[in-house]
């Protein structure tokens, strides 16, 4: 196990985590800090009376909404990818036959 300093809205975090995965959680600081200047730029007033509690309901709002609609585009994206492949199947299917269907007439 280690321990990684991470800095959250001007405050310094230690944070455990496997060895090798320091690097990451400083990523994932980056991302949540660009997250909260995202919601001071469309909202200083508010922002200013928001607690830390809220802050961090805020964000956790913001990225769970964001997965939410990430594993519905890659949900999306694999149904798509799989009609096309059931295409590609039977257009393959059908050059198959047609070169069956040729061969037999060789054949004769």
């Amino acid at each position: 196990m280690s321990l990684v300093d991470v800095e959250i809205n001007s405050k310094m975090y230690k944070i455990s985590c496997e060895d090798g995965e320091e690097a990451i959680y400083k990523k994932i600081a980056v991302e949540l800090n660009n997250k909260i200047n995202m919601i001071k730029e469309e909202n200083p007033i508010l922002f200013m009376t928001f607690s830390e509690e809220k802050l961090f309901m805020s964000l956790a709002l913001m990225v769970t909404a964001e997965n939410i609609e990430l594993q519905g585009k890659i949900n999306h994206d694999n149904i798509k990818k799989s009609s096309l492949q059931v295409e590609e199947l039977n257009l393959l299917g059908n050059k198959i036959s047609l070169i069956k269907s040729l061969v037999n007439k060789i054949n004769m």
